[in-house]
């Protein structure tokens, strides 16, 4: 995958060592040294910002990333392009904090009553927020530019930053109250880093002359195409994140603190995808741009292939090593009740990555308004199964609501490119590795049990993903796998 496959695996290097610090910190330093209320509040403070940001956003971020390859040749134009991506979202989070400080005595009591959480906690809430909308744009841009490896490791700080204020709270070097402030600090130093960054890769002057912005060539369809990206981000953010938000608001803090806790084991497993996807949504524009439908159905069905084979490996040694892990954590009784949860979750995102890119290769064409339609109805049906199923089987439902509802997202997508441009992301490359991963995790799961936890992660685990690895390089399923490893064998030698 060419320039996409170099950035992603430097991307992917980032966050994996990242994954590591934030695995030990989610397992050692999160459950021995906070409760899980507080670990539902710090969760709750920065993913509502995520959950937010779509609605802040307008979609001027997805303008920016099509219209991009049109302007790039052109700086003065690119400039206005970039202001424009900029004017909207300052807008409406001004708005927006304007209309909570109207608001705020109504929604602060609200979820004092609901789940107890004091004023000040709300009010970092809508801080982050209102900030997470500008580092998104600047990491949208940096993604156009085909820069990621800086991205993410700036957005992986977080994992250095959280767990060292943890410590110094569970030392009582500091308030909890000085923890959550000083986390909403960082993401402003974040915004700052990725604005110094990305001005360093191409150096763009941010206009508020609104006369000189709007002389884009035809800026009423940009602002068009901008409208759809606002719709399509909200509706990804009620497919992919209103969950822990639902949990928050209906179960309360201790919940959230649990179901964001095996959200987070999971997401490890998808951090080839959050890569890639990022880097290749600038690629897929491209590709509409040329009309180069071969290099489209190429990319289609590599990342397919290939997530399929990195995620679903990952997926079933946590299955493997969950019961022996368990065991090993500090409250480990207590989140024990996530595994369900996990296992659940777990497969939602095997279904969504292993259908690829599908979401932009949708949102980019030029049949991206039935791309509305499609999270329109999906969003309500997640929206609407978290209602019923939340109350019924607690974090359990969230996490049910979340697997029916990618399932039909998926299915949807799918049969939408198909039947519209004779794409799909299968071939037998696919279904081999679908064949392998299963195969062998049936074999690791029944064999028997080591007497220790430690031996046990390590027997099943380790051992699943030493021959799984083996296999796979072996049958020469995946040419991005065997390129990898052949690659690591020559550095080595």
């Amino acid at each position: 995958m060419g320039v996409i496959q170099r950035q992603g695996s430097k991307s992917t290097l980032v966050a994996y060592s990242f994954m590591l610090i934030g695995m030990f910190s989610n397992l050692v330093i999160y459950t021995g040294m906070l409760e899980i209320r507080e670990l539902g509040i710090i969760s709750f403070i920065l993913t509502t910002g995520a959950t937010f940001a779509p609605f802040l956003l307008l979609g001027f971020h997805v303008m920016f990333i099509r219209y991009f390859p049109k302007f790039e040749g052109d700086k003065q134009n690119l400039s206005r392009l970039y202001s424009l991506t900029f004017f909207g979202p300052i807008l409406f989070t001004t708005l927006f904090l304007l209309a909570y400080l109207f608001t705020r005595e109504a929604v602060t009591s609200y979820y004092f009553a609901k789940s107890g959480l004091a004023p000040v906690v709300i009010d970092l809430t809508v801080l982050v927020a209102g900030i997470v909308p500008f580092i998104s744009i600047l990491n949208y841009v940096c993604n156009s530019l085909q820069r990621t490896a800086v991205p993410s490791l700036l957005n992986n700080l977080i994992k250095l930053v959280q767990p060292l204020l943890v410590v110094l709270y569970f030392y009582k070097w500091v308030q909890f109250e000085s923890v959550i402030i000083s986390l909403v600090v960082f993401q402003v130093v974040l915004f700052v880093g990725f604005f110094v960054y990305q001005q360093s890769l191409l150096t763009i002057k941010l206009s508020f002359n609104i006369k000189d912005v709007f002389k884009l060539p035809e800026p009423q369809k940009l602002i068009s195409y901008a409208a759809y990206g606002f719709a399509i981000g909200v509706g990804g953010a009620l497919i992919t994140n209103i969950d822990t938000f639902m949990v928050a608001s209906l179960l309360g803090m201790e919940a959230t603190g649990l179901y964001v806790w095996g959200l987070n084991i999971i997401n490890a497993i998808i951090i080839p995808y959050a890569m890639l996807s990022s880097i290749a949504a600038p690629f897929i524009s491209k590709y509409w741009t040329d009309n180069d439908m071969q290099s489209m159905n190429k990319l289609y069905k590599q990342s397919s292939s290939s997530l399929l084979l990195f995620c679903s490996a990952l997926y079933f040694a946590v299955w493997l090593g969950l019961d022996d892990l368990y065991l090993l954590l500090p409250k480990g009784d207590q989140y024990a009740q996530t595994k369900y949860a996990v296992l659940i979750l777990g497969a939602a995102k095997i279904v969504d990555v292993s259908t690829g890119f599908n979401g932009p290769i949708i949102a980019y064409s030029t049949r991206n308004k039935a791309f509305l339609w499609i999270l329109g109805v999906t969003a309500a049906i997640n929206i609407g199964l978290n209602f019923v199923l939340i109350p019924l089987y607690g974090i359990q439902g969230a996490a049910a609501a979340t697997l029916i509802s990618f399932v039909i997202f998926n299915l949807i997508k799918y049969l939408f490119i198909k039947l519209a441009f004779n794409l799909s992301p299968f071939n037998l490359n696919f279904f081999y590795i679908l064949f392998i991963s299963v195969a062998l995790f049936g074999l690791f799961y029944f064999l028997p049990n080591a007497s220790n936890p430690i031996l046990n992660i390590a027997f099943k685990c380790v051992g699943f993903l030493t021959v799984y690895a083996i296999v796979i390089y072996s049958v020469n399923v995946s040419e991005d796998f065997n390129s990898l490893v052949n690659k690591i064998l020559r550095i080595k030698k």
